[in-house]
């Protein structure tokens, strides 16, 4: 089975550990908000996957047997800067990472340029390997959520992101989870054929 480390990242209070929980299935025993300390590692299994959507023939044979499974790491990391000694830890072996931030809250964009900032750039993790979720809390009805997508840093150009919440019946983030999960395995696995394929050519 495969594995994925994905990496949680954004700011206090931005719904990161909630959504790890209903992605996951993990119940909490309380509602109250307890902010993550340093860490918080949820493991779950994604099913119904496709790996053979890759343009490499070699590849998507691999996986042509229908769908696939892969065990899922999501490391929950706290939103507080205090913990920052921790990251270079943290990002080690990361294979993608799922921003979360509350567009209502103040300098949500400059919080997004922050965080990718600090961990894009050392991990060098490619866009398609990145996801945004902008989290609204405490939204009861669809109809009453702003319209508009919140402004973006630039680097967030070309990296999917879903206005998400627990409260009403918004698209299933659960669906874009598993597709980032699918371009995770695919692109580690491109990278390795053409590692093969650059060896070989030099031989």
């Amino acid at each position: 089975m495969e594995k994925v480390k994905i990496l949680v990242l954004g700011p206090e209070r931005s719904g990161k550990t909630a959504i790890v929980n209903h992605v996951s299935g993990f119940k909490e025993t309380t509602s109250d908000y307890k902010p993550t300390v340093a860490l918080r590692i949820v493991e779950y299994e994604a099913s119904g996957l496709n790996f053979n959507k890759s343009a490499n023939p070699s590849i998507a044979n691999r996986y042509s047997g229908g769908t696939s499974k892969a065990s899922v790491e999501l490391w929950d990391v706290s939103g507080h800067v205090r913990y920052q000694s921790c990251w270079p830890a943290i990002m080690k072996d990361a294979n993608g990472i799922l921003f979360v931030v509350n567009p209502e809250m103040k300098n949500c964009e400059k919080e997004l340029e922050n965080w990718h900032k600090s961990f894009v750039g050392p991990t060098r993790i490619r866009d398609a390997c990145l996801l945004c979720f902008g989290h609204r809390q405490g939204t009861q009805n669809k109809s009453t959520m702003p319209q508009q997508k919140p402004k973006l840093p630039k680097q967030f150009a070309k990296i999917k992101f879903c206005e998400t919440s627990l409260e009403y019946g918004s698209d299933d983030f659960k669906a874009d989870l598993d597709r980032l999960v699918e371009n995770i395995v695919i692109t580690r696995r491109e990278a390795e054929e053409n590692q093969i394929l650059d060896g070989s050519s030099t031989q």
